[in-house]
């Protein structure tokens, strides 16, 4: 029951971070590109609600469903919102959409159908959060991950020319601060349920409160780089191509950072096919001409 729910969730996210991007590219595309855009986006109700949500909402849900199935599998789950990009985007933003997209969308359902069934998940009360070398490793990683967001930043911003190449480049920028967000939920949860059951005085309080703060502060860059790559691109494309980070760090996650294993042989087969089938999605809905 409790990998059921967990599964409910991760599929929630997906839905709900969709259609608030979809209102987000809407006011992105009512704004006045001549002005500065985030100063025009922090005044529009529908906007400051959409960020709300896949703000505030979401991270709720993400360390609810963490509790019940771990951090690496949620990610995966909520790839099933790129079923909803494209048809909004087409009903309520004007934006095309032909065979292949919708051939994209097949496939996504079939991956997100498989990691739905694969049983991969991560107990992250067992994970050594506070031994030493697990802590080096973990500052390493995120780092790591980091530093692959800020170099894709700068590569974009040397793109004047190219403005559609910018947007690919911001949203991967954004994406892999958005899956290093989904990993690092991870012990702010371990640390929660310490808190809850046995009292403030077994928490790390430094360690909670420095993630906490790394966390708004990615989050809130992952979403001011996102507009700005609405602003020069389609969401049915950008959206695609962000969640190829997405979907990729939490996979690594599973098997380096938290040396976590496949729990039967049909889970050694089906996540591998299910990976490749949401990016293959991905670049069939991200892969059209503006």
């Amino acid at each position: 029951m409790r990998y059921f729910i967990g599964i409910m969730i991760g599929l929630s996210v997906g839905i709900i971070y969709a259609a608030s991007a979809l209102a987000q590219k809407y006011t992105v595309l009512k704004a006045d590109h001549s002005k500065p855009l985030m100063k025009q986006l922090i005044k529009s109700p529908l906007w400051l609600m959409s960020v709300v949500v896949s703000g505030a909402f979401i991270l709720v849900l993400m360390v609810v469903g963490q509790s019940f199935i771990g951090p690496t599998l949620i990610p995966g789950l909520s790839a099933i919102g790129m079923i909803i990009i494209p048809i909004g985007a087409t009903r309520f933003i004007g934006e095309k959409n032909g065979l292949k997209e919708y051939l994209g969308i097949g496939v996504i359902i079939i991956g997100v159908f498989l990691l739905s069934i694969s049983k991969l998940s991560i107990d992250t009360s067992l994970v050594p959060w506070m031994e030493p070398a697990f802590f080096s490793k973990t500052l390493w990683y995120f780092g790591g991950l980091s530093c692959v967001a800020v170099l894709a930043l700068i590569l974009g911003l040397t793109q004047k020319r190219r403005p559609f190449l910018r947007a690919i480049l911001f949203s991967l920028s954004g994406g892999f601060l958005y899956g290093l967000s989904n990993i690092l939920l991870a012990p702010m949860t371990y640390h929660a349920s310490v808190f809850t059951q046995y009292g403030i005085e077994q928490v790390n309080l430094p360690y909670l409160i420095i993630s906490s703060v790394y966390l708004l502060l990615i989050n809130a860059y992952a979403v001011s780089i996102t507009q700005k790559a609405y602003a020069l691109g389609h969401v049915s494309i950008l959206i695609p191509i962000q969640q190829i980070p997405i979907q990729i760090v939490p996979i690594i996650s599973h098997f380096w950072f938290f040396q976590g294993v496949f729990p039967s042989t049909f889970s050694r087969v089906s996540v591998p096919i299910a990976v490749l089938l949401i990016l293959i999605g991905a670049a069939a809905l991200g892969n059209k001409s503006e």
